[in-house]
């Protein structure tokens, strides 16, 4: 579900295979207790996170893993790290409104997937530019 190596995920201390089974865990847990319905991104202590929310829209409940701390476009590197575009509602918008993804979409293949061959690793493609 989400590419481990991918640069846009931040150092927890912890190698990629303690990582995944430590947020798959998170995310079983989640799902389970009805608190991951969306993934979206947020400031934690001054580290940008990918976090679970109830709804669209809504405030993160539950921090899943940290993004690079240096990352400009949390959106884009969320969606790299799934592997997916979200589509935008309205126009494109270069503001810093989240992106809510729905677990249950995206779980049922709903989203387009990216090509991440094409896409740059600096980021600097937004997430509304095809591929």
């Amino acid at each position: 579900m989400i590419l481990w190596n991918s640069p846009d995920i931040g150092d927890s201390g912890d190698p990629p295979q303690q990582r995944c089974q430590n947020v798959s865990e998170k995310f079983q847990i989640y799902y389970n207790t009805g608190t991951l319905n969306y993934i979206t991104t947020a400031r934690r202590d001054g580290q940008v996170v990918a976090c679970a929310a109830q709804g669209a829209g809504e405030p993160c409940s539950e921090v899943l893993f940290p993004l690079k701390s240096d990352e400009k476009n949390p959106k884009s590197a969320l969606q790299r790290i799934l592997r997916i575009r979200v589509p935008a509602d309205g126009p494109i918008s270069e503001t810093d409104l989240r992106v809510y993804i729905s677990l249950d979409k995206y779980l049922n293949g709903q989203y387009p997937s990216l090509d991440l061959t094409r896409i740059r690793t600096s980021g600097s493609q937004s997430e509304n530019s095809p591929p």
